[in-house]
């Protein structure tokens, strides 16, 4: 592994990413409702360092706590190309960049911290292809997902995260599940928004 990988990994596992997420700040998992953001990404390395796009995500179905709990166990008893297989069954939304073919999404999780902010992690079956980014890009079989990070404030309307279009999914020696990304840094992403339909505005 690469020393870009490594600070990647360390990066992430610090994040304390978790499928096994039971947190009483859980809410809304098993409504089925349309919940649609935006947001802009920023390219943070490679050939679109600097540049711009506008990303689309759309949620149908919140996972739920007792999927989240089977997914896990998939991924303990099978590893990442069991869970792999496992999500490729769930459709929960999709994500899209303006102009470009929608991306199934196979996870979707909300959560509302203490401090009042909504997190959500969305997970995709395969990379997040950018301007077909993952063209130029040594990927490997391990790396088949698609990871995205944010925080909402609700009154504002407004949050920032991250991207990562190519990233491999593993556990830790103490259960926990980490991500690692293919030797490139998360893309940032900002001024996300959640569109609420007019009907619910009034």
């Amino acid at each position: 592994m690469s020393k870009l990988q490594t600070k990647s990994l360390v990066f992430l596992a610090i994040l304390c990413l978790c499928l096994t997420a039971l947190s009483p700040m859980t809410f809304a998992q098993e409504e089925k409702m349309e919940v649609r953001f935006t947001g802009n990404v920023i390219g943070m390395s490679g050939p679109v360092t600097g540049k711009t796009g506008r990303l689309t995500m759309v949620i149908n179905h919140w996972t739920t706590d007792l999927e989240t709990k089977n997914l896990y166990e998939t991924l303990m008893k099978g590893g990442n190309k069991a869970l792999l297989k496992d999500m490729r069954e769930r459709t929960v939304g999709y994500v899209a960049y303006t102009g470009t073919l929608r991306w199934p999404l196979n996870i979707a999780r909300m959560f509302k911290l203490e401090d009042g902010r909504l997190l959500v992690r969305l997970i995709t079956n395969r990379p997040i292809l950018w301007w077909e980014v993952a063209r130029a890009t040594s990927r490997s079989r391990d790396y088949e997902f698609g990871y995205i990070e944010f925080t909402l404030e609700e009154e504002e309307n407004k949050g920032e995260g991250y991207l990562i279009h190519t990233a491999k999914i593993d556990l830790t020696p103490e259960g926990k599940v980490s991500i690692e990304t293919l030797g490139t840094n998360p893309h940032r992403l900002q001024n996300v928004k959640q569109i609420i339909p007019k009907e619910k505005k009034k």
